[in-house]
């Protein structure tokens, strides 16, 4: 049987070993570049002052990183717990997805010591930009750590439920549950039992590939709903100060001077001008410009039609299309992040914990009145058709039959 108070213990040492190491960390003469806009954006948060030594404000960021992490961890461990009991789960059951919740996030920990932030960008040649990953995902990468470079043996995990719990990690950040292939549904709780059924090899029988996927779906459906609640946190603020905007458009390849800029957002370029600590209009070595919010009209940012249509008709909203577009902003962030994490969950319980709690409500709620108009429509949408219209449809049910 896998002991998770054991892992957590490793857990919890890991962490301070992680910090440890920030601590100490000495950073590149590009890290200490690449600080600066970090620090900046601490000053304007009120985490930093302009006299504060930027190696020590890089290194309290980024033992944030880790917090916020842990913070998160710990929320998932919580509600699989709830998941698991709610459909009445074998005990060994239960703390193999605690385990499993536990590591699902192990590589966001070293991306935290080398890097500024949790962003993992996709290059032309589809491998990711992060520094410390080998060009992998975190989740790809997390499975790395655990099997390749044995941190499995680190925490206690036996043989046995090494694949299962690497397969978790391996995908649970799936955009959707078919890439994985782990799709099976459980019908009754004795199919879960992972002290028997388990055996550690790949080549995954029927019983496995049941507890498989009930391992990923319990994890991935709360990792996902989790950004909400980390919108409430404060964690992941739902109003941002600045807006990043890509000076060259990706699809024409042209290069847009600081005034186009500035029409394009219907502010002054003086404006933008004093927020990138430009020295004049010249953006030839710009890759990217911060537009602060507090100057672009309301109107700029609602969100463009044909995302809304697509919202109302419930159609997949495909995020990397939407971010490669010139009207991103993070009030569309919104509307997509509420049409694919309620549409992509698979237990009713983490609906139900939504309307029980009035997530939605209160994440509205800390809109400031001149936002409110931009996404009422969706959070009402969300409310009545995603979450209580599917919650009644679905009553009595484990899985959400979609």
């Amino acid at each position: 049987m896998i002991d998770y108070d054991k892992n957590k213990e490793r857990f919890d040492r890991y962490i301070e070993r992680c910090k440890k190491i920030v601590e100490t960390r000495l950073f590149s003469e590009n890290e200490l570049k690449e600080g600066i806009k970090t620090k900046n954006i601490e000053i304007k948060n009120g985490l930093a002052t302009p006299e504060d030594d930027l190696t020590r404000v890089l290194r309290e960021h980024r033992k944030r990183l880790i917090d916020i992490k842990v913070n998160h961890t710990m929320r998932i461990v919580e509600d699989v717990t709830k998941i698991a009991n709610s459909v009445g789960a074998p005990i060994d059951f239960l703390k193999t997805v605690k385990v499993a919740a536990l590591l699902h996030d192990i590589a966001r920990f070293k991306q935290a010591i080398l890097n500024d932030s949790y962003d993992e960008i996709r290059g032309t040649d589809k491998k990711t930009k992060t520094i410390g990953l080998e060009g992998e995902y975190h989740a790809q990468y997390g499975k790395k750590l655990l099997s390749d470079y044995h941190m499995f043996d680190f925490f206690d995990v036996p043989e046995k439920y090494r694949f299962a719990i690497g397969e978790v990690v391996y995908h649970h950040q799936d955009d959707v549950l078919t890439k994985s292939g782990y799709v099976d549904k459980f019908t009754n709780s004795k199919q879960l039992d992972t002290e028997n059924f388990l055996s550690g090899t790949n080549m995954l029988n029927e019983q496995e590939k049941i507890i498989v996927a009930a391992l990923l779906q319990m994890v991935r459906d709360v990792d996902m709903l989790d950004i909400l609640y980390q919108n409430l946190s404060g964690e992941m603020p739902i109003m941002l100060k600045t807006i990043s905007y890509k000076t060259t458009n990706e699809k024409t390849n042209k290069k847009d001077s600081l005034k186009e800029i500035a029409n394009h957002w219907g502010i002054d370029p003086k404006i933008i001008m004093e927020e990138n600590h430009l020295k004049s209009d010249d953006l030839s070595d710009i890759d990217t410009l911060s537009i602060p919010v507090f100057a672009i009209p309301t109107i700029k940012l609602q969100v463009p039609l044909d995302i809304q249509k697509r919202f109302f008709n419930n159609e997949n909203i495909d995020l990397k299309e939407i971010r490669n577009r010139r009207d991103w902003t993070f009030i569309t962030g919104m509307w997509w992040r509420l049409n694919h994490f309620l549409n992509n969950i698979s237990f009713l319980t983490n609906l139900e914990m939504i309307e029980q709690k009035k997530v939605l409500d209160q994440i509205y709620a800390t809109y400031p009145d001149e936002y409110k108009p931009l996404v009422f429509p969706a959070f009402e949408f969300a409310k009545e058709q995603l979450v209580e219209k599917v919650i009644k449809e679905n009553e009595g049910e484990v899985y959400i039959k979609r």
